[in-house]
C-alpha cells in the first residue's frame, strides 16, 4: 500500500521525470529519478522496474538481476541504518528469500562500501563468496593481537558460512570442495583447515573424531589458531563434556579475547557442570563486556537458564522489556509456570509470530492451550512442531491431551513416539538410565508423563547437554583438561 497520498504524488512525479530522460537516452538522469521515486514511495512497483531496465540498457546485467529480485521476494532496498544494514542486511535478506546471486551481489557491494576495512562481517562475506584466500588472510589480521582479539566476534568467525537462515547441504559441500582446491602455503594452511572445520558444524556438528583432529591441529598451531577453543568449546559443551568446555573457554579469555558470549558458553557450562555460583557469575562478566544492544543479549542468555533451573520469577524480572527475538518464548514459559496465563498467551503468541518455525514456542503455547482447556488449539501447535520432525515435548503432549480424553490407543502411539524422539530421557527422569526392558502399562503412562514434565521445569528444548541443569542433576567433576 502506498505510504502516503503526499509521497505517491511525489513518486509519480519522479517517474514521470524518469521517462522523459529514459525516451532522451538520459539514462543516468532516468535512473536517478527512477531511484527518487522508488526512495520516495518503495510500495510504486514502476520504479524497480524501471530501475532493472535502464540498467539492462547500460550493459548492467547484475544491477538489473538484483532490483528484479527485490521486487519479486519484496525486498526494501532504501538505505537505511548504520554499515551493517545497508548491504549486510540485503544479502541477509536475499539468502532468506533463497536467491543466492543477490546475496552473492549485496557481499559484494558490502565489500566495496568497506574500501578495504578487516572485521568479522567482511571475513565472512569472503568466505561466502568463495574468496578462501582473502578470508585466511583476513582471519590472521583478526586474531593477530590483543587489540584486534578483545573486539572480534568469535560467534562469527566460528560460522561464517551464512547468517541465520538454513541452506541445503550441497551448499556447504560445494565451499569444502572449494577449500580443497585453494593452493595451501605455510601462512593459510593452517587456518584452510579450520574452515574446514566450521563447514562440519552446518552438517551435524564436531563428532569426537572430527574434534579430535581439530584439537591437535590448534596444539599444533600454537597461538596462531588460539580463537578455535571457541569451536572446540562448543562442541565439548554440547556433547556434555563441561570440563572440557570450560577449560576452552577460560583459555579464550586467557588468550585475551573478551566477545561477551564467550562469558556466556563459559556460564552454561559452569551450570551444567553444578557451579551455579561461578555459572550465574559469568553471565554477569558478559554482561560487562557487551555494549550497547548487545547488552539485552546476555541478560537473556542468563533468564534462559533461570527457567531451566526453574526460577520462574526471576526469569520474567530478567526478560521484561528484553526485545531479543528469543525473550518472548521465554517470558511467556515463565508467565504460565507462574499461573499468569493471560500474560503468558499474549507473550506466546507473539513468539511464534515473530519466529513461527520456533518449536520450544509452540510446544509452551500448545501446553497453555491444554492448560486452558482449548484442546483443539493445542493440538494444532503440537501438530505444527511435528510436521517439522520428531519432537520429544510434542509427542509427550499430544500423549498428555489423549490421556486426558482416555483414548489408550492414542496414548500408546504419541508416548510411544516421545520415546523414539528422545530415547535416553524417560529412562533418566525414572532414574533406570540403563533404560526400560519393557514399555510401561497403559495405566502407568498418564504418571509418567507427569513425572517428565514436573522434572523437566521450565526445559523444552531438545538438547540433551541441558539436561543436568533441567533435572537438577549435579554430574561428576570429571578430569580437567584440554578439550578433545
Amino acid at each position: 500500500m502506498p505510504i502516503s497520498g503526499t509521497r505517491t504524488t511525489l513518486a509519480q512525479k519522479y517517474l514521470s521525470l524518469g521517462r522523459r530522460f529514459f525516451d532522451g537516452r538520459a539514462f543516468a538522469g532516468a535512473e536517478r529519478c527512477f531511484r527518487l521515486a522508488y526512495d520516495t514511495d518503495p510500495s510504486c512497483g514502476e520504479a524497480l522496474a524501471r530501475l532493472a531496465g535502464t540498467a539492462d540498457l547500460c550493459g548492467r546485467p547484475e544491477d538489473a538481476c538484483f532490483y528484479r529480485g527485490a521486487a519479486a521476494a519484496g525486498i526494501d532496498i532504501r538505505p537505511r541504518g548504520g554499515r551493517l544494514a545497508g548491504f549486510w542486511r540485503l544479502a541477509s535478506e536475499f539468502q532468506r528469500s533463497g536467491d543466492p546471486e543477490n546475496m552473492r551481489y549485496s557481499l559484494r557491494r558490502f565489500l566495496a562500501a568497506e574500501r578495504g576495512a578487516v572485521s568479522a562481517e567482511t571475513f565472512m562475506a569472503r568466505c561466502m563468496l568463495a574468496e578462501y584466500g582473502e578470508a585466511c588472510a583476513e582471519l590472521a589480521a583478526l586474531t593477530a593481537g590483543g587489540r584486534e582479539r578483545r573486539g572480534v566476534s568469535l560467534l562469527r568467525l566460528a560460522n561464517p558460512w551464512r547468517f541465520q537462515y538454513p541452506l541445503p547441504a550441497k551448499y556447504f559441500l560445494g565451499h569444502l570442495r572449494g577449500l580443497k582446491r585453494t593452493k595451501k602455503t605455510a601462512a593459510n594452511a593452517a587456518f584452510l583447515a579450520y574452515l574446514g572445520f566450521t563447514l562440519s558444524c552446518n552438517s551435524g556438528g564436531l563428532d569426537g573424531p572430527a574434534r579430535r583432529r581439530l584439537e591437535r591441529l590448534v596444539l599444533a598451531a600454537g597461538e596462531k589458531l588460539d580463537f578455535a577453543f571457541y569451536l572446540l568449546g562448543n562442541s565439548c559443551l554440547s556433547g556434555g563434556e563441561y570440563d572440557k568446555a570450560v577449560s576452552a573457554y577460560k583459555r579464550l579469555l586467557a588468550a585475551g579475547y573478551a566477545d561477551w558470549p564467550v562469558h556466556c558458553q563459559l556460564g552454561e557450562a559452569l551450570l551444567c557442570k553444578g557451579a551455579v555460583k561461578e555459572g550465574l557469575g559469568s553471565f554477569r562478566a558478559a554482561y560487562a563486556a557487551a555494549s550497547g544492544e548487545d547488552k539485552k543479549s546476555p541478560v537473556a542468555w542468563e533468564a534462559q537458564m533461570r527457567l531451566i533451573m526453574g526460577d520462574y520469577s526471576r526469569t520474567a524480572e530478567l526478560l521484561r522489556g528484553n526485545r531479543i527475538h528469543y525473550s518472548p518464548c521465554w517470558l511467556g514459559a515463565a508467565y504460565y509456570k507462574l499461573g499468569r496465563y493471560g500474560a503468558a498467551l499474549a507473550q506466546l503468541r507473539k513468539a511464534v509470530a515473530l519466529q513461527p518455525g520456533d518449536s520450544e514456542a509452540r510446544v509452551w503455547l500448545g501446553e497453555l492451550y491444554a492448560r486452558l482447556g482449548r484442546a483443539g488449539e493445542a493440538e494444532e501447535q503440537f501438530g505444527l512442531v511435528l510436521a517439522g520432525g520428531p519432537n520429544f515435548w510434542a509427542s509427550l503432549n499430544r500423549a498428555r491431551l489423549a490421556g486426558e480424553r482416555q483414548d489408550a490407543a492414542a496414548l500408546k502411539k504419541h508416548f510411544g513416539a516421545a520415546a523414539l524422539a528422545w530415547p535416553g530421557l524417560i529412562p533418566r527422569v525414572l532414574g533406570k538410565p540403563r533404560g526400560l526392558r519393557k514399555g510401561p502399562a497403559a495405566a502407568a503412562i498418564p504418571g509418567i508423563i507427569e513425572r517428565v514434565l514436573m522434572r523437566a521445569s521450565g526445559f523444552r528444548r531438545m538438547d540433551e547437554y541441558l539436561l543436568p541443569l533441567a533435572l537438577g542433576e549435579r554430574p561428576s567433576a570429571g578430569k580437567p583438561g584440554n578439550p578433545g
